[in-house]
């Protein structure tokens, strides 16, 4: 393939995917975790590296970044400049995958590849996403790209130096970094393994005999000593300041779960069910609700992946271990971290899995049988990310939580001074981002566990009497806000109400104060955001 034409498709893909990336980047919200980030990149650099206000399973290489970033916030707005530095490595990483993909397979997959992820949803989500996994995603790339070349040139300690400083720092990125450092280090071992003696003939010379491998892979121990160093002051830094307890830590690792990951890679968050209905309690209504987009879609998923299994394991058996492990050890990583600890199963955590599930799912594509199969192929490929993009930018359902909507409705419909009760503590802090005049926002239930124990007194204790009271409900599911509704439904008198994606705000007043003062309704459809 000329390698000109080569270049020219690699600079199309950088545009397109640049300008889907950039397109309506602060018209969504900022949502919990992108407050987290927020908080995390404020002060100076040491203060960010050494800040313990706020906890997460994110050490700080990220928040660096996004503190940089900030900088921008003046001409862009918050939400956008904190979301820059995802949109340019999300856009960096188009071309290293070609490159990646071409060194274990060919060009024609890696440009293929390469095109799937220009107009991936999943990645144009989280290269909008002022979180560190389009960071972690370019990273790990890096770090494989650096691998190959050393690989291939064992003489050259530079591509040795930049897979250890690569590979450190995913780890530094997010914790979900030991598995792919854990990858880099078994294929490693496994490719610089004593090969197979040659064959001779009678009468020929003894065969070379091959270096020991503790000989061979000195170079490599020498580096992942260094890789090991590297990693101490984050792993000290886990230690002594211990990820806080995730969301959903009480939902148990299902089968399920696997299949959902890999439906997330291919199609995003925003084909289907949303996310806010995936916590539905009712999910043979909401399969029935979607089943004639989303099982064509994921039995067609299915066969793609397993084809693309199988011609990977036929056509490049070179490079099949390289992916399987590339797969396999963040998936496993996330799993066992679901049994052994309270972080649950989340796609997110598995997101370094995302580029050798693309690949599998790619070779699927190029294995079909016939040009015009492959061709109708790709044109249900593009028609199923065009449906799952203009949702992700269209419509409400599918957008981030909308606490700016909600922070400016308090704002504009309460008094300073009015008592708000934000169901879960976080989501307080994420109303206050947004409503800052709002000096008495209370977190329910103020302590761990205490809602379980007597919902009814710990309301009670928390209202305290007052006559006017708001209710702030966002990142629960219906069974966890239905009681908190009717309770102040039973006790006050509904007067302003708020809801958008991801977030509900409801005023209410004490029966007793409601007959002295005019209600006022407020809006139910959701503000521009």
């Amino acid at each position: 393939m000329p390698q000109a034409w080569i270049v020219m498709a690699l600079l199309a893909m950088i545009v397109i995917g640049g300008g889907l990336r950039f397109y309506r980047l602060g018209y969504q919200s900022l949502w919990n975790d992108e407050i987290v980030t927020w908080i995390s990149a404020q002060g100076s650099a040491w203060h960010v590296i050494t800040q313990r206000e706020e906890n997460s399973n994110i050490p700080p290489l990220y928040y660096l970044v996004a503190s940089a970033s900030l900088a921008l916030r003046s001409r862009l707005g918050v939400e956008a400049a904190l979301r820059v530095p995802s949109v340019l490595v999300g856009v960096f990483s188009i071309p290293l995958l070609f490159l990646v993909v071409r060194t274990w397979l060919d060009e024609r997959v890696a440009l293929l590849a390469s095109v799937a992820m220009t107009i991936s949803p999943f990645h144009i989500w989280y290269s909008q996403e002022a979180r560190p996994y389009a960071l972690l995603l370019f990273l790990s790339l890096v770090a494989v790209y650096c691998l190959q070349r050393a690989l291939a040139e064992p003489g050259r300690w530079e591509w040795k130096a930049g897979t250890v400083v690569a590979a450190a720092a995913t780890f530094y990125c997010h914790t979900v970094g030991v598995a792919f450092i854990a990858f880099v280090v078994t294929y490693v071992a496994l490719a610089t393994r004593d090969p197979a003696p040659e064959r001779v003939g009678a009468g020929d010379p003894a065969p070379h005999r091959p270096q020991p491998w503790l000989v061979r892979a000195r170079g490599w121990i020498t580096a992942f000593v260094v890789m090991i160093v590297l990693c101490l002051p984050g792993v000290y830094r886990l230690a002594t300041f211990p990820p806080t307890v995730s969301a959903d830590s009480g939902r148990s690792l299902t089968p399920l779960q696997f299949g959902y990951a890999l439906w997330s890679f291919a199609v995003g968050y925003s084909y289907g069910p949303s996310l806010d209905e995936l916590h539905t309690p009712d999910r043979d209504a909401l399969l029935g609700h979607y089943a004639t987009t989303v099982v064509p879609v994921g039995l067609v998923l299915l066969v793609l992946t397993a084809l693309g299994a199988w011609s990977l394991s036929q056509r490049y058996r070179r490079s099949r271990l390289a992916v399987a492990l590339w797969l396999l050890f963040p998936v496993a990583f996330v799993a066992l971290g679901a049994v052994l600890t309270v972080h649950p199963f989340n796609v997110r955590y598995t997101i370094i899995s995302f580029f050798p599930a693309l690949v599998l799912i790619v070779v699927g594509l190029d294995a079909l049988p016939g040009r015009a199969i492959r061709g109708l192929a790709w044109m249900g490929v593009g028609a199923v990310s065009a449906v799952a993009l203009y949702g992700y930018y269209t419509n409400p359902r599918y957008a981030r939580d909308d606490n700016r909507g909600a922070g400016a409705f308090l704002v504009a419909h309460a008094s300073p001074d009015a008592l708000v009760v934000a169901h879960r503590a976080f989501t307080a802090r994420d109303l206050g981002f947004y409503a800052p005049s709002a000096t008495n926002i209370v977190p329910f239930p103020q302590e761990r566990g205490r809602a379980g124990n007597d919902l009814r007194a710990d309301l009670e204790e928390t209202v305290a009497g007052a006559p006017r009271v708001w209710l702030f409900l966002s990142r629960g599911t219906p069974d966890e806000d239905a009681p908190l509704t009717a309770f102040f439904d039973r006790r006050f008198h509904r007067t302003d109400q708020y809801k958008s994606s991801g977030v509900q705000l409801i005023g209410y007043v004490r029966d007793s104060a409601a007959r002295h003062e005019p209600t006022a309704q407020g809006p139910t459809a959701p503000v521009s955001h």
